[in-house]
């Protein structure tokens, strides 16, 4: 099986990021942009790790360390990063994040992608973090993830050059007891080929899902699937 791990060398950095507005425009049609983005402030929460998603909640941000097993909260109140503090996981390897609120907690589940699981944390007032709930049974956890309400969807890796990846569906309606739905496997670009998925998005309904292919030509695919 592949190893999939996520360091991804060049995001050593968090940053904060403004624009007043974004133009695309066609090749040789005039500037890419009315207001180029600016960095407002950017910190180094760990020299040891790799930042790997990012959340937010409130004027909270919490960024995922992978390698250090921690999630780093910064207050944006004033514009910039300013650190509250930091929380060690459970995992090594703590990937995609997202935030649901129910009527009693505000929590942020986390997929670990080294013990193959969910855990979900209780999002202080002043940003602090502490354990709820843990659920397991994700297999090859991409960081991807997509919320719809108080559901989580997680993109899993497959086999590689043996099985197609999938999408788990979590309800976190009691973020204290994560619930693993269904996991919907993708279908193959082609006769004898493989897929996985990279990144998720929902709406309308649909859960759509950027894959790539593992079998010649490697192309990028996208595939929907109805969110219930």
């Amino acid at each position: 099986m592949k190893t999939v791990r996520f360091h991804w060398q060049w995001l050593w950095k968090a940053l904060v990021l403004a624009t007043a507005s974004v133009a695309l425009v066609g090749c040789g049609t005039g500037p890419a942009a009315s207001d180029p983005i600016r960095v407002i402030s950017q910190v180094t929460p760990s020299a040891a790790g790799a930042p790997i998603a990012v959340a937010t909640y409130n004027s909270f941000e919490f960024i995922s360390f992978q390698g250090t097993g921690q999630i780093f909260t910064y207050s944006v109140s004033n514009g910039e990063q300013s650190l509250v503090a930091s929380y060690s996981m459970p995992c090594a390897d703590p990937s995609g994040m997202g935030v649901v609120s129910t009527s009693s907690v505000t929590a942020l589940a986390v997929v670990c992608y080294d013990t193959q699981s969910l855990v979900t944390l209780r999002i202080a007032a002043a940003g602090t973090l502490s354990p709820l709930g843990t659920m397991t049974g994700l297999s090859t956890p991409f960081p991807g993830v997509a919320m719809d309400g108080k559901t989580m969807f997680i993109p899993l890796f497959g086999v590689s050059h043996l099985s197609n990846g999938a999408v788990a569906k979590v309800d976190l309606s009691n973020p204290v007891v994560p619930v693993l739905v269904k996991t919907t496997t993708l279908a193959s670009p082609a006769s004898g080929g493989f897929v996985n998925p990279g990144a998720l998005t929902v709406g309308a309904g649909k859960v759509l899902v950027a894959a790539g292919s593992e079998s010649k030509p490697y192309r990028p695919i996208e595939q929907r699937a109805s969110a219930g």
